[in-house]
């Protein structure tokens, strides 16, 4: 038999283990680089993340520290960054919920090696108590919280005979005032909403108005027909006060003690110096409480229209509660204003100067007027309505045949302003703007000569692109005056119901 030689076979065999080895070898070898690559992927995702964290953390930071500065001047801003190869885009985006608070969004965006965006977004929200101080607490704390598309009625109640001309809301206590007479000749209503708020179930007619257990004003020589109010709490005392602009030739300006809404007390009138006209020209018109000043304005007279008193209300003399410090001569009637950090925003009826006009009030002994601010729309029609939240001013007209009656100002630097404000947003509303509350990303607007359709909600996110939310709800009474606070808007008309709460169910 023939021998078979095993070791011819042998070495073919080792040089085929030997090979597969290697490619066995070759193989781990791949893997454990390529999981080497791959932890230093994420290693450096994670460095970036962390980075890219830091600068979103940075952003809400800076933001903090300038509104402790100055409040109004923190806004939407965009900015880049390089670090290394990467390129971040930073933005600062920032929602005005009322004169006292503001959301704050970071968002830190790059792009990595590979075909992908990320992206770290933060949210706070920022506060000033010094703007809701000086403003006494009339400075709601919660956004709009719903689409408010459609707006329904809460609650109502009414007056009758008789309407309401302006109201007033501080912690769901709506203080109210007539311009006419009823059967009781009385001015001065407070409606206290707390309980039906509280209780959440829409649907209460009645039941809203305070009964007086001193029957305050019911002779009507306590008070005279009431133009305007403002409600503020003086946080040093606890004690609430309403200032009234009063149809009165004698005492213009008048002050409530409404701590206890069932027993208001008269603490001081005052009348507006210098005034020599007669009649309805010569009434208080409008009214606005701002860091323990009260501004106070008459119609047009033949004197000064617009007046600045101190207010120290538990002072133990009567004589210093308000005192006179300051007035000027403006020509012309003003219908609504609004006053931040020495600076008054007047929305006044047409003359040669405009519907807007802006005034220097920061010394009341030396008012004077910044002209590059103020505003000549086009057409005759008379300024109406102004809100100021942040740095932007929301200015209402009456009606123009064509053209805006709605506004909103960049208000930032109105003592630096050039052929006034810059104009930031538009919109036609084909009605009177007669009174105007931004929350957050809502403006609300009210209209007398809208007829049933006489209260609108506008998104007004990006002034550039205002868009309606709702513009046909049946109000029914005509509105015209409008307060907001807290998801809730108060609105009071020309005919009953005198009083709706409406909300977005």
């Amino acid at each position: 038999m023939k021998k078979i030689n095993l070791q011819k076979f042998s070495k073919g065999s080792s040089t085929l283990e030997i090979l597969i080895a290697f490619a066995v070898l070759i193989l781990s070898i791949t893997s454990v680089i390529m999981v080497g690559f791959g932890n230093q992927s994420n290693t450096v995702d994670t460095e970036t993340n962390n980075e890219a964290l830091y600068k979103a953390q940075a952003i809400l930071e800076e933001a903090r520290a300038l509104s402790r500065a100055n409040f109004a001047d923190v806004k939407t801003a965009t900015s880049t960054e390089t670090s290394g190869a990467l390129l971040y885009d930073k933005e600062l985006a920032v929602l005005d919920i009322s004169e006292c608070k503001k959301q704050a969004t970071s968002t830190v965006t790059w792009a990595t090696t590979t075909p992908r965006t990320q992206k770290i977004e933060l949210t706070t929200y920022l506060t000033s108590t010094d703007a809701f101080f000086a403003l006494g607490g009339d400075c709601p704390l919660n956004a709009p919280e719903d689409e408010w598309n459609p707006p329904a009625v809460f609650a109502d109640d009414t007056i009758n005979p008789g309407d309401f001309s302006t109201l007033d809301v501080l912690n769901k206590i709506v203080y109210l005032g007539s311009d006419s007479d009823n059967v009781n000749n009385q001015h001065f209503y407070i409606a206290d909403a707390r309980t039906v708020i509280s209780a959440g179930i829409p649907g209460q007619s009645g039941g809203l108005m305070v009964a007086f257990a001193n029957s305050f004003n019911d002779d009507g020589e306590t008070l005279n027909e009431i133009n305007d109010i403002d409600a503020y709490k003086d946080f040093a005392t606890g004690k609430i006060y309403a200032f009234i602009a009063m149809a009165s030739t004698t005492a213009q300006l008048a002050v409530l003690d409404v701590t206890d809404i069932n027993n208001p007390e008269l603490v001081a009138k005052r009348r507006l110096s210098g005034i020599t006209g007669s009649g309805s020209t010569a009434w208080g018109w409008r009214i606005y409480y701002y860091d323990k000043k009260v501004y106070i304005t008459a119609r047009e007279v033949g004197g000064p229209e617009l007046h600045v008193f101190d207010v120290d209300l538990s002072n133990a003399d009567p004589a210093e509660r308000l005192k006179e410090r300051g007035s000027k001569q403006l020509n012309t009637t003003v219908n609504d204003l609004v006053v931040r950090d020495g600076i008054g925003f007047f929305a006044t009826e047409t003359d040669t100067r405009g519907e807007l006009l802006v005034y220097n009030v920061s010394n009341p002994a030396l008012i004077t007027e910044i002209a590059g601010a103020g505003h000549n729309f086009s057409g005759n029609e008379d300024g109406r309505s102004l809100f100021l939240l942040g740095n932007k001013l929301y200015f209402g007209r009456d009606e123009i045949a064509t053209g805006p009656e709605f506004y909103i100002l960049d208000a930032s630097n109105p003592l630096t302003a050039v052929g006034g404000l810059p104009i930031i947003g538009q919109q036609e509303i084909n009605a009177n703007v007669t009174d105007i509350r931004i929350a957050g990303r809502f403006a609300f607007l009210a209209s007398h000569s809208g007829g049933s359709r006489g209260f609108y909600v506008w998104n007004i996110l990006n002034p550039t692109n205002i868009q309606s939310i709702y513009l046909d709800f049946n109000f029914g009474n005509k509105p015209i005056a409008i307060d907001y606070e807290d998801n809730f808007v108060y609105a009071t008309g020309l005919s009953t119901p005198n009083l709706q709460i409406l909300y977005s169910p």
